[in-house]
């Protein structure tokens, strides 16, 4: 029998790196929130939570 270990993870920081790749990769909102796989009203209410 195979165990697995699920460790619980960061949404926060796991957005915040991956925003910052696609920054250093030059993509557009448009492409950012397309890659992530997450809504475009998502993606915007996650940006400006982290300017708080």
């Amino acid at each position: 029998m195979i165990e697995f270990n699920y460790t619980s993870i960061s949404h926060v920081a796991a957005f915040k790196m991956g925003n910052s790749i696609l920054n250093n990769w030059g993509c557009s909102a448009a492409q950012k929130h397309a890659i992530l796989g997450i809504l475009r009203s998502s993606f915007h209410r996650y940006l400006k939570d982290l300017t708080q």
